[in-house]
């Protein structure tokens, strides 16, 4: 009997379980290479936003840049950003006033937020697990100023004065490539080639009775 009676011979079902598997086999292959191997800044694409008075509140977009040679961002009036695989690097050529509610220079009641968002566009960047304040920076602030989740960092200046030619450097560490990005979205497909081979491993041993 064959595929079209409905009923299987063992070697049928053997040949079926053995596709199935091998499809699966090559998809969870394609699967793995699929996922993002990046450890680091380097060839992904990062967004800069600043978001004023605060994180429901989006003041400027700055865009996008994909991370290589050179200075990544560049405000047109010598403040720029400088990314390599795991450090930022941020210089303001002039001082800088971020007003808010504690600041005397132009106050803002109610501002929880003023500062910048850097995130990872494309959530290919393996998960951020660290951001701390590094050496080389010319100025220093509270640590709760600077926080961080899978692919997202923000600093909050909210009231600060940044004097002209300071440095500020960020180290970053991530998590190893083995460790997927929660917010990457798994390939499609996978489901029905689990299933396909399950019911021929199910087949199989209906053949053996």
């Amino acid at each position: 009997m064959g595929l079209l009676s409905g009923k299987f011979t063992t070697q049928q079902v053997h040949k079926i379980t053995s596709a199935a598997l091998l499809a699966l086999g090559m998809l969870v292959g394609s699967a793995a290479q699929a996922l993002p191997v990046s450890t680091g800044f380097d060839g992904q694409r990062i967004g800069i936003q600043y978001f004023y008075p605060n994180l429901a509140t989006l003041d400027a977009d700055l865009g996008a840049v994909v991370v290589g040679a050179g200075v990544e961002f560049n405000d047109g009036q010598g403040n720029t950003a400088d990314f390599t695989n795991t450090r930022v690097t941020a210089h303001f050529a002039n001082t800088s006033n971020y007003c808010g509610q504690s600041s005397l220079f132009c106050p803002q009641p109610g501002t929880t937020f003023n500062g910048v968002r850097l995130y990872d566009i494309d959530h290919n960047i393996n998960a951020i697990t660290g951001v701390v304040l590094g050496a080389g920076s010319t100025m220093s602030f509270f640590a709760s100023r600077l926080t961080f989740n899978a692919d997202e960092v923000f600093l909050n200046l909210e009231g600060l004065t940044i004097p002209a030619n300071t440095t500020l450097v960020f180290d970053f560490t991530f998590a190893p490539s083995a460790v997927a990005n929660p917010n990457e979205v798994p390939l499609p497909a996978t489901a029905w080639l689990v299933g396909a081979a399950l019911a021929g491993l199910g087949l199989s041993r209906r053949a053996r009775r």
